[in-house]
């Protein structure tokens, strides 16, 4: 008998193995982009305009995955990712340096949707959704750890080569999927619509966590940034490690009760971190925002489980995502210009907590049941 987390795993291996080229291309190019042909001006285009495809993509996507099978597109968006990685240390031309990161942020929305949909198969979705997104984040935190040593001793174009080499393993594991049934047709707009309550909170969290506050931390901890590369590599550590958990606590006790308590005790680090008045106090409150980050994140896709149709509510909740981190990411570098964040941060918290009390009125969990366990 087939173990029903098997594709969910093996797709987000998939996508794994596919990220090493990019992962290692973000400590990589701010320092030796001449040395691959790219003009300095051209850095920060380089290393954001995947994400902005994939606010595009994401919708584009569940149309191509209506027209072509979920196994087939999920073997060519691997194929393309590990082509665009080893294109990285070959290629000297600006224009095809676009043309293969936008192929990369096609890919990437491509492998992200199927991962999620193919763990949402599983009878136990928590822990299936959970298990894929610990096993992707190892990707990026393999490419980080071994790229820098490669690139020591072999230079760019053997770095990204190897890398491409090494990322090969994934066209496997995504030629191993079984084939998903799809629905026939798209029910609703073909659009981005208003974010459902949900879905607000998505857009918080990664506006937050994945755009500020990934940003300012050295802001805060200005004087100790090895506590801030630690606290960084920690939250890394925190969704390799604690979205299976989360996972399965998700499939125990309900999805809302383990979403919603981790969103609020996110928000009690916020306002802590806008109240910390030493180090201490101030790795403490990361340490809280990121420990319970990585459950909110990781159960995110699970929503889309219950919508009337699922892949529409894993494409529109990803793009939503990605429009909170772009967005935190350009409001945390204007507020390293301000002298002090302790107003910001309790507007945050507020705006936060005001967030999750307009989502608490919208569930048929009655609000004096909500914090019982059993």
């Amino acid at each position: 008998m087939r173990n029903p987390l098997r594709s969910g795993v093996f797709a987000a291996l998939a996508l794994a193995f596919s990220s090493f080229g990019d992962a290692f291309l973000y400590p990589f190019l701010p320092v030796h982009y001449a040395e691959v042909g790219v003009p300095v001006v051209m850095v920060g285009l380089l290393l954001s305009i995947n994400r902005l495809v994939r606010l595009a993509a994401n919708s584009l996507m569940v149309h191509a995955f209506l027209q072509w099978k979920f196994r087939r597109l999920t073997i060519l968006a691997t194929l393309l990712a590990i082509v665009s990685t080893f294109a990285h240390g070959f290629i000297g031309n600006i224009v095809l340096w676009i043309f293969f990161r936008i192929v990369w942020g096609m890919a990437f929305a491509t492998m992200r949707i199927s991962s999620i949909q193919y763990a949402l198969e599983s009878p136990s979705k928590g822990m299936s959704v959970g298990l894929s997104r610990g096993i992707y984040e190892i990707g990026p935190m393999i490419a980080l750890m071994i790229g820098p040593v490669i690139f020591n001793h072999a230079g760019a174009a053997a770095t990204f080569a190897i890398l491409g080499l090494l990322s090969l393993p994934g066209i496997f594991f995504a030629w191993q999927l079984p084939e998903m049934a799809q629905p026939e047709t798209l029910s609703g707009s073909k659009l981005l619509g208003i974010p459902s309550s949900f879905d607000r909170l998505v857009f918080i969290s990664a506006f937050v966590v994945e755009g500020i506050l990934v940003v300012v931390i050295g802001y805060f901890l200005k004087d100790n940034m090895a506590m801030a590369a630690m606290l960084l590599a920690y939250r890394r550590l925190c969704l390799i490690f604690l979205s299976p958990l989360a996972g399965w606590l998700a499939d125990r006790r309900g999805f809302e009760k383990i979403f919603n308590s981790s969103f609020f005790l996110m928000t009690f680090g916020v306002f802590g971190l806008a109240l910390a008045n030493s180090t201490a106090t101030l790795v403490l409150a990361f340490t809280f925002i990121f420990t319970f980050n990585s459950v909110n994140a990781a159960l995110a896709p699970y929503n889309a489980a219950r919508a009337d149709n699922r892949l529409k509510a894993v494409a529109d909740n990803a793009t939503w995502r990605d429009i909170g981190a772009a967005a935190g990411s350009l409001l945390g570098g204007s507020l390293l210009l301000l002298p002090d964040l302790t107003l910001i941060f309790l507007i945050i918290g507020a705006v936060m907590t005001s967030a999750l009390v307009w989502h608490w009125q919208t569930l048929t969990i009655p609000i004096e049941r909500f914090f019982k366990w059993k």
